[in-house]
């Protein structure tokens, strides 16, 4: 949850210049649908996907005490919350995106110390430089971009260059810290790992 209130912090920051993706109003309700988001979409997830368990004992669904929240589904419920607020609000999904993508690696920064503190990732010894180059190269990136009056202005025309850069960036990353992180014990390698 830290994570997401210091990148709500930064959402704050970035709407007030131009492109305008939301107003202040929106930035209130922001926080909210993507608390949500994470959460249920976490969980939900991490019961997809742990679903043998919790046929067996379906009383476990509840325990949220005793863990179970999937960083994918996490990801994916703050992306559906994104866009059902998006539409609620009447914001354009393109222009606000490229807000929220500049603030996504604040979030995923404090998403990845989290999950080392917690021991729900650990690795090999390159995969700590990959996880915090996760967060880190594509927030120093989008900072220098965002802060070019000309890319602002761009984007104010024809959206897409921020979110663009970030979704590239964070996929190469990713892939890169998915070869050498130490896999799941319950999966193993999946392919040729």
């Amino acid at each position: 949850m830290i994570a997401l209130v210091f990148a709500w912090l930064y959402i704050r920051v970035l709407v007030k210049h131009s492109p305008h993706a939301m107003t202040r109003s929106d930035v209130k309700y922001f926080l909210l649908w993507i608390a949500l988001g994470e959460i249920l979409g976490g969980r939900i997830f991490y019961i997809l996907a742990y679903w043998h368990v919790y046929i067996e004992y379906p009383s476990q669904i509840l325990m949220l005490a005793n863990g179970g929240m999937s960083p994918l589904g996490s990801t994916l419920g703050v992306v559906v919350a994104f866009v059902l607020f998006s539409y609620w609000r009447k914001i354009s999904i393109l222009v606000a995106g490229e807000v929220v993508c500049c603030a996504a690696p604040i979030y995923l920064f404090f998403r990845r110390i989290a999950d080392y503190m917690s021991g729900a990732l650990y690795g090999r010894m390159a995969s700590a430089v990959l996880w915090v180059m996760e967060a880190v190269v594509p927030f120093v990136l989008l900072t220098v971009l965002w802060r070019r009056p000309e890319i602002r202005a761009r984007n104010s025309r024809a959206p897409g260059i921020l979110s663009g850069v970030f979704l590239a960036g964070y996929g190469i990353i990713r892939n890169l810290g998915e070869g050498v992180r130490q896999p799941d014990q319950a999966l193993g390698f999946l392919m040729g790992g």
